[in-house]
């Protein structure tokens, strides 16, 4: 028979085991929901036309939790017209109006290559991690041979207001963590209360 300090410390067990499980559970909602605004700004903020639709549609969010992706977000997966396009294909944007693409090697759909890249990446550790990428090898493209805005921007307004959408202590991947990132990133960032 069990004594009355087992059966407590079994119960005390079992209530921070569940206490973890709603924390995290609220955690994970909280990320998410910071995630769609952040997802949203940089929608808001993009600068290039979007001509199939590819890299708005494969603006993706992935949240992590101790290594393991706990959710992923595509909020705008519907908008592709179709596969992206290769260099030098033309493409009706509207009638009269043909756009001739600059870069592309193949055709794919953008939240598809974003949505493999998330199922691939592991975190360097635990705890908590976001990953916001796009899909299309054309945001590269973008960003580095046109200057305009794909995600750049969206990372530089999550840097000046995290202090009103997260607090604590942000750190950012290295590059040889994720592949190569068309613009630098710093090792971290403190993010007062």
């Amino acid at each position: 028979m069990k004594g009355i300090g087992s059966i407590n410390r079994e119960a005390l067990k079992e209530a921070k085991k569940r206490m973890r499980a709603v924390i995290d559970r609220t955690v994970s909602i909280g990320i998410s929901g910071t995630a769609q605004v952040i997802l949203e700004y940089a929608r808001k903020t993009a600068e290039y036309h979007n001509v199939t639709g590819n890299t708005m549609a494969s603006l993706t969010c992935g949240v992590y939790h101790n290594g393991e992706l706990v959710s992923m977000s595509q909020p705008f997966e519907g908008e592709a017209k179709r596969q992206t396009l290769v260099e030098g294909e033309k493409y009706e944007v509207e009638e009269g109006n043909v756009y001739v693409a600059e870069t592309g090697t193949e055709h794919y759909y953008g939240n598809e290559r974003a949505a493999d890249f998330l199922l691939g990446y592991q975190p360097s550790r635990n705890g908590w991690a976001v990953v916001f990428c796009t899909g299309t090898e054309y945001s590269t493209y973008l960003e580095v041979e046109k200057d305009l805005n794909v995600l750049t921007e969206t990372s530089d307004y999550v840097r000046k207001m995290g202090v009103s959408i997260i607090g604590g202590k942000l750190r950012f991947a290295k590059a040889e963590e994720v592949g190569e990132l068309p613009f630098p990133m710093p090792d971290d960032m403190e993010v007062p209360f």
